[in-house]
């Protein structure tokens, strides 16, 4: 972990990789949203070279280099049993795939519910967003598809009923079966 004083504001605790010398956190938010965090909730790995830590705002936030694990069942992601907690999902510039079933609901989990999450931020070197990745994640509206996207697998965004809009990538070759299916706010 790093502590960081914001102008004499008090201490705040980047969980690891989340360094200043970055520049993640500070291009993708205003470094006074540090104000709003307190210790981290959860911090691990999901992937070979790639952390990720969730804070108690509900920001989840995942960094390193290189893919995303392909997870096999929803309760495989290492942050599953905090699914209710995730507001907001930030992918580090140098991830290259959201894993299959990374954000996956399962009916069946009482845990795995992602009912908060309204928001996914994507790197700008992501390619590929694996199958069900965003399953059933009913309440999200806002996800950018970065231009280095190439794969869009099936299911990704199926039961995402509240996505407003999305933009599809010129590199995009690749739209699975139903990644769209029942996106009913879909203009």
């Amino acid at each position: 972990d790093y502590t960081h004083d914001l102008d004499g504001a008090g201490k705040v605790i980047l969980g690891p990789n989340v360094l200043p010398g970055r520049n993640f956190i500070a291009e993708q938010l205003n470094p006074k949203d540090f104000l709003q965090y307190g210790k981290e909730l959860l911090s691990g790995t999901c992937g070979d070279n790639l952390q990720f830590v969730l804070y108690k705002s509900g920001d989840l936030y995942i960094t390193g280099t290189g893919p995303m694990t392909d997870f096999p069942n929803s309760y495989n992601a290492p942050w599953e049993g905090y699914a209710h907690r995730i507001k907001r999902v930030i992918v580090d510039k140098d991830v290259e795939s959201i894993g299959n079933k990374a954000f996956y609901f399962d009916p069946n989990d009482m845990w795995g519910s992602y009912s908060y999450l309204t928001e996914v931020i994507l790197g700008e070197n992501l390619e590929r967003i694996g199958q069900y990745a965003f399953y059933k994640c009913s309440n999200l509206k806002t996800v950018n598809f970065p231009s280095q996207l190439n794969t869009i697998d099936k299911c990704a965004f199926d039961g995402c009923q509240s996505l407003e809009a999305v933009t599809i990538p010129k590199k995009v070759t690749l739209i699975g079966g139903y990644a769209f299916r029942d996106t009913r706010a879909l203009k």
